[in-house]
């Protein structure tokens, strides 16, 4: 399959292009002029704007899988118009190329505002506070959930936990390994509607689906029903891990 993956100076897309370049041929595309990147991985600068290069880095993609994560050395009032016109920008190209799916890597933070006591679900509405980069999470997902909703393309939006960097000491409750994630995220890329056939939740049809995303962490703050049910999401055990 051919993939596209944002934001490829971070290092969790940076990661995801070295993991699936194993099976799926990537493009890497970031703002960034200068990245180094394996010889097996394909890398376009694009600043994703309405112009013709974006319509460009989409021929040929069948998949984007599109990072909300943003860049902190860009200054705090500029964070939430570049992301936001950005992904708008990259779906509006996307809904008139061949692009049959777009993986949406948002996070949990969007949710941290409620208190650890509470059972939050993929049902319950994002409580993202004041937070710039959370708030480009949250209206980010807004731009997506139009798209998906509308029928122009199929979007999973992924939640992902905290990134985590060490495998021992895990302290956050909403902890995510790397590996675990780009499990999930390999879950999102072959997941089939048709396949659906556990009633415990709505029957899931194309457009607009969303998914908690935490590693098996003891006492872990959100559930990941969903995500086991109808994404097939099963995160390895903190034990396995050390």
């Amino acid at each position: 399959m051919n993939i596209l993956i944002t934001n490829g100076a971070t290092h969790l897309s940076s990661q995801l292009a070295k993991s699936l370049s194993q099976s799926h041929q990537i493009r890497l595309t970031d703002r960034k002029a200068d990245l180094n990147v394996d010889k097996n991985i394909e890398y376009v600068k694009c600043d994703l704007e309405n112009d013709s290069a974006t319509d460009e880095i989409l021929n040929d993609i069948e998949t984007i899988i599109h990072s909300g994560e943003t860049n902190h050395l860009i200054n705090e009032n500029d964070k939430l118009e570049l992301s936001m016109r950005c992904t708008y920008n990259l779906l509006w190209a996307a809904s008139k190329s061949k692009v049959s799916r777009v993986i949406f890597l948002s996070s949990l933070e969007i949710m941290n505002q409620y208190p650890e006591t509470y059972t939050v679900t993929e049902t319950w509405m994002p409580n993202p506070g004041t937070d710039i980069s959370h708030m480009c999470y949250y209206l980010v997902e807004f731009i997506c959930r139009e798209f998906g909703r509308e029928g122009k393309l199929d979007i999973i939006c992924l939640r992902l936990g905290t990134m985590l960097s060490e495998l021992d000491n895990v302290t956050d409750k909403a902890g995510l390994h790397i590996s675990d994630a780009i499990s999930a995220i390999n879950k999102a890329i072959t997941l089939s509607y048709d396949k659906n056939i556990d009633h415990t939740y709505p029957k899931m049809r194309p457009g607009w689906n969303i998914f908690h995303i935490q590693s098996d962490i003891p006492n872990g703050r959100y559930l990941i029903d969903k995500s086991r049910t109808e994404l097939g999401y099963e995160p390895c055990t903190t034990k396995d891990k050390r």
